[in-house]
């Protein structure tokens, strides 16, 4: 993809959004996943440890481990603390310089593109307004 149409600028201009199917390869977010994968795991080893946490998960997928981690512990602000923050990882990086998203966002504002170097986790867990 180099960019978005005249007909999705129009779009996106005249409604204020626009949806781009598929730009990004799935696997580029594997980088980003592990790293914050690699966070669960350390505050689960840290609640395991301190006798907080009977089972690691660690055989459960990304998308459901940190759920069922939280679930079992009676105190779990100390696992949020380290989950949930501002983070500057090589995994976002690799994302945020992926050459289709920055030919879409040049189409729009034009070839001067600053991100924001760190972006902040919130895990939204269930039942958590």
């Amino acid at each position: 993809m180099s960019g978005l149409t005249p007909d999705q600028l129009d779009f996106y201009r005249t409604g204020g959004y626009l949806l781009v199917e598929d730009v990004l390869d799935p696997t580029v977010f594997d980088l980003l996943i592990a790293e914050i994968d690699a966070i669960v795991d350390t505050a689960a080893q840290e609640a395991h440890a301190a006798g907080e946490l009977s089972e690691l998960h660690a055989d459960l997928p990304f998308a459901k481990r940190l759920v069922h981690i939280h679930s079992q512990l009676a105190n779990p602000e100390p696992l949020l603390r380290q989950v949930n923050g501002k983070l500057k990882t090589e995994g976002m990086f690799a994302i945020l310089t992926q050459p289709a998203l920055l030919d879409i966002v040049e189409s729009v504002i034009g070839p001067e593109i600053l991100a924001h170097p760190q972006f902040n986790l919130r895990a939204k867990l269930p039942n958590q307004d």
